[in-house]
Order: structure tokens, then sequence, then C-alpha cells
């Protein structure tokens, strides 16, 4: 699809793929720069991951460490975001796993909409918001922070349980700007 949107000096034309939305510009720096990013990041290294009851195909390249590249799928547990590449490995560790929501501080919850939300500080958890960081570069082409997540909180919405006693999936995430 292609799209040109009106700009007060020139038209940009918009044309989505893989899910993005990239700016055709005329410029050749930012040209050149969209190209090599382009090529870096156009192999997948994980075709799938496998997180709770849900299979889902990777959209993009993302920095795992090497022992995780080129992997077909990656199980990923849904609440402390331990990335295995062995189903046997992924069950064992939901058999013995003992947490079942994401770290940081609950700052909603809507118990009739099964719904709460963590904020999570980067700099206070910051194993677990590096995997959030590689867990959304699958699916983010320009996402550029991946390893240091220090500088910024993450809010992530889960879905309450059956009890509603708390404990959740990770439904969606979102990141703010850095803190100041």
């Amino acid at each position: 699809t292609t799209t040109t949107a009106p700009s007060s000096s020139a038209a940009v034309v918009f044309t989505t793929t893989g899910g993005n939305w990239h700016g055709v510009s005329g410029d050749p720096a930012l040209a050149s720069f969209e190209k090599e990013h382009e090529e870096t990041t156009k192999v997948k290294n994980i075709e799938t991951i496998v997180m709770g009851p849900w299979q889902v195909e990777a959209w993009y390249y993302s920095p795992f460490p090497p022992a995780y590249s080129g992997i077909e799928t990656l199980y990923v547990c849904e609440y402390t975001l331990a990335y295995m590449r062995k189903l046997h490995t992924y069950r064992r560790h939901l058999q013995t796993n003992r947490v079942f929501c994401p770290p940081g501080r609950q700052i909603y919850r809507d118990e009739s909409e099964r719904l709460a939300v963590y904020e999570i500080d980067g700099q206070q958890h910051p194993a677990y918001c590096q995997k959030l960081c590689l867990l959304a570069k699958l699916f983010l082409d320009h996402k550029t922070l991946y390893f240091d997540a220090s500088p910024f909180y993450f809010y992530v919405v889960t879905q309450l349980d059956g009890n509603h006693r708390g404990t959740g999936t990770g439904t969606g995430t979102w990141q703010p700007e850095e803190r100041a």
C-alpha cells in the first residue's frame, strides 16, 4: 500500500511492508540509512515464538544471544519472559515457576474487566526489561533499545486469571520516553 501525506514543504510517500510505515523522502542520506537498516534486519533469526497457549510468527530480527539465533521456535514464559530453545526446558520451567505476574508495582486493577497494569522500573528490574525489549523487537522494525533499559519505565497490561488473584498474562506493553 502506498499513501501520499501532505507536508508543508513537500509530499512524503509512505509505504507499508511487514506491518510498518516507511517514509520515502528523497533524501539520499536517509535512503542509504534505511537501505542499510533493511539489509541488516531483513533476515529473521527466530521464526515463531510460543508464549503460553499462543504461537506467533515473529516479524523482524531481534538481537537475542547467538545461541538463540537461527532457531525455528523460541519458547517464552508469559510471566517471567524467560526464553528457551527447547520445548522440554520450557515445560520444566512452567512446572517449577512460582512467579505469576510482572515485577514492579501494580498501578491499576479492574476486576470486572479482568485487567491489571504494572509499572516496571528498568533500573530496578533490568533483566526483565531487557527481555521485554528483545521480545518487542521481534515485532517492531525500528525499536532500538535492547540492553540498557535502566533509564525507562515500562508498563505491562495483564489479563487476570480465572480466580482474579492477581496473577496475569502479559497482553500488552508500552514504554514512554526516557525519564528526566
